[in-house]
């Protein structure tokens, strides 16, 4: 039977909108003749150092490395694969690889090994230079070299490997600590500025960045974005911030993730504050307090938290930020608990809430100025330019109030996946719309409330993680027979993760021993917060797990063990 209109579980925000058709190094000069000497970006580190990049030097050095750059043979369309971290080089390396008309790719190192890294750029045609950090005594270098067949670090920055065939060189964002001689970010700076290489136009439409998703669920997928789709999206995101131009706005998110892309500032013509070491911090305390004094030592009036940080921020008994009551403080990567939007009236006028994904970019949000009338879990509205609907299992739309899952597309349709041309025809379909995974209702009053996940994948702290993943890594330990992972709800974090195990001989692991052995899969940071959201909360120990009759783990009925074990009623 045919449904109206006004029943549908389907909302549009129209783009009202005057977003400039540019691309991104372009509207950065021309926010340089309007404010060429305000700080661009602020950097603080966890041993109280500070240092800034104003936007007049950010854009001259960011010509001067794409020249030096080009000068190294790189060619238009390109990949420069960029390590994380939150640094002037990072900035302006990833402008210049633009400026270029090259792509810069956003990654991270995780495995000691380098095979996530592999596996990720395996798919990636030409991808010809790796720009990394190189790590205390040069052990991200390292993990280059076992990517080569052909790489001295102590002599040059060439390299040739036979799996990844286009990449010919390394290069580093910041000097070596270690004896290594690969050429650095400051050294093609002065390489350009003693250039005469023209630099390329560059297209609004062209690929801005490649971002990767965590990894937490398989191998990492690179999303591409466009200049425009990514200076949208930032523009509308600054704008339910109330970003103004001279703003002083907090985010210390890894500039490597969408979220913490350094281009609101841009955009809005503002001034970013951030963590240059945020993923050092071992604890949500840690961080808060190294937030506080950030939001009171640059007068913020902004800012950006993770949801587990706000909540304990709420609610602990941490001293308050003399920055109270801030203008706005936005959240989101994860469903959002009423525990977190009651800051609103005292840790900043408003709360809003943001709703997105690597894929699609910013897809809804919330203002919440009064916490009484915030729903748990509800995202909101759709962003302009942005249809949300809710489908159920073969994809018909259904009437409000009806669960099912959640479906996006906007102006700036998901691309598809460039290592997984698989997986990008299984989440979306052929017209444009993206199957976000999440289910959720819409409300008689045209927002959505996200309710839970499809499938089996777990939302720890923003964190999109596979039990599958978690599972996998406890199984390499030696003593491990068997292992189980079960979410349950967490009012912080939203999930946490328990674990059933089974090790031989009994009793020889403690809970203790099976973190500390996570840990060490890992290649840094490994003692932080941020990287460590996936280790399971609880460890349970069993003699057996139950299996099927073929010999597989029974899934369900080990779920109901931990349920019955911990006393747990609700997932």
């Amino acid at each position: 039977m045919e449904q109206s209109n006004e029943k549908q579980s389907y909302a549009f925000t129209v783009d009202a909108s005057e977003v400039p058709y540019q691309a991104i190094p372009y509207l950065l000069r021309d926010n340089v003749k309007i404010c060429p000497d305000r700080e661009a970006i602020v950097f603080l580190t966890t041993t109280g150092k500070r240092s800034c990049v104003k936007y007049q030097e950010l854009y001259d050095s960011a010509i001067y490395f794409a020249k030096g750059l080009l000068e190294t043979g790189i060619k238009r369309n390109d990949v420069v694969a960029i390590s994380n971290k939150n640094c002037v080089e990072w900035a302006i390396s990833s402008l210049g690889v633009q400026m270029a008309g090259a792509i810069p790719l956003h990654f991270f190192f995780k495995r000691l090994d380098g095979s996530d890294l592999l596996e990720t750029l395996h798919g990636i045609q030409r991808c010809t230079t790796l720009l990394i950090e190189p790590g205390h005594l040069d052990k991200n270098v390292d993990i280059c070299k076992n990517l080569a067949c052909s790489f001295q670090p102590e002599v040059s920055s060439s390299i040739s490997s036979k799996l990844l065939v286009d990449l010919y060189q390394v290069l580093l964002l910041q000097p070596s600590d270690n004896g290594t001689r690969c050429s650095t970010v400051a050294d093609l700076i002065e390489n350009g500025k003693v250039s005469n290489i023209a630099l390329p136009l560059i297209s609004p439409d062209d690929i801005a960045a490649i971002f990767l998703t965590s990894g937490s669920t398989g191998i990492p997928k690179a999303v591409p974005h466009t200049h425009l789709s990514l200076i949208r999206s930032l523009y509308d995101f600054g704008n339910y911030m109330d970003l103004e131009p001279g703003t002083r706005y907090y985010n210390d998110r890894p500039f490597s993730w969408l979220g913490g892309y350094p281009g609101v500032y841009m955009v809005h013509q503002s001034t970013r504050v951030t963590a240059s070491d945020i993923m050092a911090l071992k604890s949500i305390d840690e961080i808060n307090c190294f937030t506080t004094k950030a939001l009171e030592a640059e007068k913020c009036t902004v800012a950006l938290l993770i949801t587990p940080c706000l909540h304990d921020m709420m609610h602990n008994k941490l001293p308050p930020c003399k920055q109270w009551p801030m203008k706005v403080i936005a959240t989101g990567g994860l469903p959002v608990e009423s525990s977190c939007t009651k800051a609103a009236g005292v840790m900043a006028d408003k709360v809003v809430v943001v709703y997105g994904l690597t894929e699609v970019g910013f897809a809804s949000t919330l203002s919440v100025s009064n916490p009484n009338e915030f729903e748990d879990h509800s995202i909101g509205y759709p962003a302009p330019g942005v249809e949300l609907k809710i489908v159920d299992d073969d994809g018909n739309i259904v009437t409000k109030g009806t669960s099912g899952e959640i479906y996006f597309r906007s102006r700036d349709r998901f691309q598809g996946y460039l290592n997984n041309k698989e997986k990008s025809v299984l989440c979306s379909d052929k017209a444009g719309w993206y199957k976000t995974d999440d289910i959720g209702i819409m409300r008689e009053n045209g927002s959505f409330v996200v309710t839970g996940r499809k499938s089996d994948m777990m939302i720890i702290g923003g964190l999109l993680v596979s039990p599958l993943y978690v599972e996998n890594i406890i199984k390499k330990h030696p003593m491990v027979v068997d292992a189980y992972i079960y979410p349950v709800h967490n009012d912080k974090m939203f999930q946490c993760a328990y674990a059933a195990i089974v090790v031989e001989p009994e009793g020889a692991l403690s809970e203790e021993d099976l973190r500390n052995y996570i840990v060490q899969q890992q290649a840094g940071n490994r003692d932080s917060f941020l990287a460590k959201r996936y280790i399971p909360e609880h460890f349970i120990f069993y003699k057996e797990l139950p299996h099927t009759h073929n010999g597989k783990l029974d899934r369900k009925a080990t779920a109901l063990m931990i349920k019955s074990t911990k006393g747990i009623t609700s997932t």
